[in-house]
């Protein structure tokens, strides 16, 4: 069993009291059969939708009292999910939109809630439509921040990206390459010399 199945059943067996969290007014279905917590808020949904968005709440689910055959109240057993409410919040609405076939849009800053999440859960389809998001919209991300998150949910395209960026704005402060760590902050710096060079190369030429 790994890890994080591991920690998903130790949090139902500790159940606590539920009626002093907040229920999320719109995502909150009468008919759900599952109820998720997120840090203070409680989600009520149909389990089908997240085992179909990903293998590991496929098999965190398989061993959630919910899938027993006496399981009558999904408050009884709230099922504790890492992230942000915001970023679940988002997920979910893709499972609940009205218009199944109209696209769905998000912020750059939601997308930065969403990422960890669908990296975390190995939901592929949510990750790889918001690294394409994100990569068409990089032009308005802090570059740092963006390198942060790519290192995060582990994207390459994303990575490379950022590291561009970084290199091509201002010098960096302490406390940014700190962040970044010593791997980002050389290959930064290994690309702000190298185009620095190229620079140097075109001048000579010109002149």
């Amino acid at each position: 069993m790994s890890l994080m199945i591991q920690n998903m059943v130790l949090k139902w067996e500790g159940q606590s009291d539920t009626e002093c969290l907040e229920r999320h007014p719109q995502l909150s279905r009468r008919a759900g059969t599952l109820v998720i917590q997120v840090e203070q808020t409680l989600f009520r949904i149909h389990s089908y939708l997240l085992a179909n968005s990903s293998k590991v709440l496929k098999k965190i689910l398989m061993r959630h009292p919910s899938n027993g055959p006496h399981f009558s109240d999904p408050y009884a057993a709230p099922l504790h999910l890492e992230g942000s409410v915001a970023g679940w919040g988002c997920i979910l609405s893709l499972f609940y939109r009205k218009d199944l076939f109209k696209a769905v849009t998000f912020t750059i800053s939601q997308w930065t809630e969403i990422l960890p999440i669908a990296q975390d859960y190995e939901m592929v389809l949510i990750k790889e439509e918001g690294v394409r998001c994100l990569l068409k919209l990089s032009w308005r991300c802090d570059p740092v921040e963006l390198l942060l998150l790519a290192k995060r949910i582990g994207s390459y395209e994303l990575y490379t990206r950022a590291v561009d960026m970084v290199a091509q704005g201002q010098f960096l402060s302490h406390q940014d390459a700190r962040r970044l760590g010593f791997e980002a902050f050389y290959e930064v710096t290994a690309r702000r010399e190298k185009a620095g060079q190229r620079t140097d190369a075109s001048r000579m030429i010109a002149y």
